[in-house]
Order: C-alpha cells, then sequence, then structure tokens
C-alpha cells in the first residue's frame, strides 16, 4: 500500500482567504509572502522558526510584545534591508545549536533556509542520547 502524506500548513490564511494577516500574523510570514503574497514550503520554515522562539519562551511572551504596529512593520523592513538574520532575540536560556537554527530559518533568500527534512534531521540529532530522567 502506498503510504499517505500529510501537510501541515503553519501559515495557511491570506493563500486561501482575501483577508490580510493582522500584525502578530505579519511576525510568521517573511517579506516575499508580505509583499508578493507568495506563500511556499520556506516561507513555512520562516513561520516555524517564529513559533519554535515561542515554545522557547514557554509562550510567556508574543514576538515584539513592546512594539506598536508600525513597530513591528519597521522591524520586518529592516530585517530586510540590512545583513542581520536575527528576527527575534534569543530566549533566555537556548543553545547555540537552536538559536542558530531559528537564524537559519529567518535568512531573507529562500534558497537559505533550511527544508523541513534538514531541519528534521537536526533535531533528531539533537535528541540523540536525551534521557528526561537524567537529563532533566
Amino acid at each position: 500500500m502506498g503510504r499517505k502524506t500529510t501537510t501541515v500548513r503553519l501559515t495557511g490564511w491570506g493563500a486561501e482567504t482575501n483577508n490580510s494577516p493582522s500584525i502578530l500574523e505579519r511576525i510568521f510570514l517573511p517579506l516575499t509572502s508580505l509583499l508578493q503574497g507568495r506563500f511556499t514550503t520556506k516561507s513555512d520554515v520562516w513561520s516555524f522558526g517564529v513559533t519554535l522562539w515561542e515554545v522557547l519562551t514557554l509562550a510567556r511572551h508574543q514576538p515584539f510584545e513592546s512594539l506598536s504596529d508600525e513597530e513591528v512593520l519597521a522591524n520586518i523592513s529592516n530585517l530586510a534591508s540590512s545583513l542581520s538574520s536575527q528576527l527575534l532575540q534569543s530566549p533566555g536560556y537556548c543553545p547555540k545549536e537552536i538559536r542558530d537554527l531559528m537564524t537559519e530559518c529567518w535568512q531573507r533568500e529562500e534558497r537559505e533556509r533550511p527544508s523541513f527534512r534538514e531541519i528534521h534531521l537536526f533535531l533528531q540529532r539533537k535528541n540523540l542520547g536525551f534521557d528526561p530522567d537524567k537529563d532533566l
């Protein structure tokens, strides 16, 4: 029998509706999606990086919670014109490898972002040898 494939989209709005994303939703979108309305697996990788950030902050913070809507948009626009690819500050306790993964997810150029397969393999390698009874 053939294997069933399931697709999960982190950024499902916009592509299926005519509604504009809210400011909070815009944080989860790369500039190609915001400006060109183009949604790809690589834009989902960007969103995954933001979701990972939220998990690591234990969902106690919203991205850019101290900024106004205009400041959020300016911050995202500045990211596009700067050499930095750090969208959000690293959560308090965040291993360097995971911070680097998030930064890779937020690369301006889609081709420079990892694929979900690469992310999956990376996280699998990080999990090797992890024992919750000993490590937590």
